[in-house]
């Protein structure tokens, strides 16, 4: 019997940005937080999927969190500050790949470029499921998120 080594692992960190008017009034905007979700390039890895940016973990890389401040300098020319760990997930595939999801601040939202994403956009998470082709990672932490944003609105998760 052969046995086959285990995929690798790519450790891949994403950032949920919220619209800062939602961040204003969240008590009152119910479930209909307004993340920042970016359109991949249309050529490439699962081209023309929406997720939330970020990305692969580089071997020089002090971890998970300071992949993700790398990350959206690369991909939107702005510095975040990279908060609270909303849910890790896994996906196995012919790598597997380890998807951390983490929560997002800056106060750079008018500086956001598009150099790695063919469109960007502010929805609501019941609108990304119903409306857009969305990565696996998307789907793998949705649960998590819905979650998360219950407890944004409450005020369980700091502004």
């Amino acid at each position: 019997m052969m046995d086959h080594p285990s995929p690798r692992t790519m450790h891949v960190s994403c950032g949920v940005l919220v619209h800062p008017d939602d961040r204003v009034r969240r008590s009152s905007c119910g479930t209909s937080v307004r993340l920042l979700m970016g359109l991949r390039k249309s050529t490439g890895t699962r081209p023309s999927l929406w997720e939330f940016p970020g990305g692969q973990q580089e071997r020089t890389d002090r971890g998970p969190r300071f992949a993700l401040a790398r990350e959206w300098k690369e991909e939107l020319g702005i510095e975040i500050n990279v908060r609270e760990r909303i849910a890790t997930g896994i996906i196995d595939a012919d790598v597997r790949v380890m998807i951390e999801m983490f929560e997002v601040m800056t106060p750079d939202i008018c500086l956001i470029k598009m150099n790695d994403h063919d469109d960007l956009r502010w929805v609501t998470l019941d609108n990304a499921v119903r409306h857009l082709p969305c990565s696996p990672a998307f789907f793998v932490h949705f649960p998590f998120l819905d979650l998360w944003i219950r407890r944004f609105v409450s005020g369980s998760v700091d502004a």
